[in-house]
């Protein structure tokens, strides 16, 4: 039975962060103003620590994030493969380094000339509809960066090698999702995109050999350079 109760919210410069409540006192009174003061002096400093750890996520999310598509950029990207490497113990509570992964290369062919002939606006545009596909198609374990201009990596990580094939032709029939993009007077975009796969400890070696796959691969669409009206 609710004999008396106190309530007061956590603000910091106007906003709200939670309330801290207390139900019946421990002697059966009522709660007093002296009571009232002190859950006033623990929600101030509630609420300031909520809001310089929430100053702090917000920072490490700038840190990490590529502002435009809001996947994660190349320095998160570096971070990952100096823990994966040393094994960090933080990682090997959360994956074996000699787990599987997949990394996945992609690069926007003719990227330069869209900006060049319809406008960084499209370009970025386009960039965000890339982002957008690369989410739909990882797991919670995936990862998507822009790690450049127009060039983007997705690393995937196996619980189980046998399913490693048929994540990799998955996604890989899903990444044609990028070529349904247009632009301009109905062109669809065109991209370029490498596949290597091996141990989580040797991810350095894999974006290699994904990078070179991938510049094989837009070598035979001439690098990109085409006139528009041959797209």
């Amino acid at each position: 039975m609710t004999k008396s109760i106190i309530a007061v919210p956590l603000v910091f410069q106007n906003k709200v962060f939670g309330v801290i409540e207390l139900v019946n006192r421990k002697d059966d009174g009522v709660f007093t103003e002296n009571d009232h003061l002190v859950m006033r002096s623990i929600a101030d400093f509630s609420a300031i620590a909520f809001a310089n750890a929430l100053l702090y996520e917000g920072t490490l999310t700038l840190a990490n994030t590529d502002p435009l598509t809001k996947l994660y950029n190349r320095a998160k990207l570096d971070e990952i493969i100096q823990i994966w490497e040393n094994g960090d113990k933080k990682i090997r509570r959360l994956h074996d380094t000699n787990a599987i992964i997949s990394v996945f290369m992609v690069d926007l062919n003719d990227f330069k000339i869209i900006n060049d002939n319809y406008s960084h606006q499209e370009g970025d545009r386009i960039l965000k509809a890339v982002a957008r596909i690369l989410r739909q198609i990882g797991r919670d374990q995936d990862m998507s960066f822009r790690t450049g201009g127009d060039e983007f990596v997705h690393v995937v990580v196996y619980p189980e090698q046998s399913h490693q094939a048929l994540v990799e032709e998955r996604i890989s029939r899903q990444l044609e999702k990028l070529s349904e993009i247009t632009y301009g007077e109905n062109y669809s975009l065109r991209f370029s995109c490498g596949v290597a796969s091996g141990h989580m400890k040797d991810i350095r070696q894999l974006i290699h050999d994904a990078d070179i796959k991938m510049y094989k691969e837009k070598a035979k669409k001439n690098n990109g350079l085409h006139d528009l009206k041959t797209l």
